[in-house]
């Protein structure tokens, strides 16, 4: 029924099918769970894992519906500002990615992209403070710490 709530079981059976890399398969659980459930609690993590299988305009589109759906979702304005900064849409991803770290202040893939952004954007001290803030925050193991470092040593 519309506006029911979404299961764990859904959204767990979501990722591991995202998991395997069974993109048709996503769209389509995802797709008949968000038509059954609407705008329901859960369905900004499902409507983000659409935006992830998607492409192009219905991708920015997926993730502006989970932001809509739950507006403090910092994984959802994370990969819409993400997206807004790769068709350079600049102030739209910078909205993004500063709502995405009042959502979440320790999100170090946010201030990596905003580092990129404010770089692209002409604001090198800016860029360089918000890709240290992405170190300070990401684990150890995280992969885009070499190119951080390569940005921020200049080289």
């Amino acid at each position: 029924a519309e506006g029911e709530t979404l299961s764990r079981e859904e959204l767990a059976g979501a990722v591991a099918r995202l998991a395997h890399g069974d993109l048709e398969s996503v769209r389509a659980a995802c797709g008949q769970a968000v038509q059954r459930s609407g705008d329901a609690e859960g369905g900004e993590e499902l409507w983000w894992i659409l935006g992830c299988v998607a492409a192009g305009e219905e991708r920015r589109q997926a993730w502006s519906r989970a932001v809509q759906v739950r507006p403090t979702f910092a994984l959802g304005l994370l990969f819409r500002g993400a997206a807004a900064h790769d068709t350079g849409d600049l102030p739209a991803a910078r909205a993004d990615l500063d709502a995405a770290l009042r959502c979440n202040p320790r999100l170090h893939w946010a201030y990596y992209r905003r580092g990129l952004l404010r770089r692209d954007a002409g604001d090198p001290a800016g860029a360089d403070e918000d890709l240290r803030l992405a170190v300070q925050f990401a684990p150890h193991e995280w992969p885009e710490r070499t190119e951080v470092d390569r940005l921020l040593s200049g080289r």
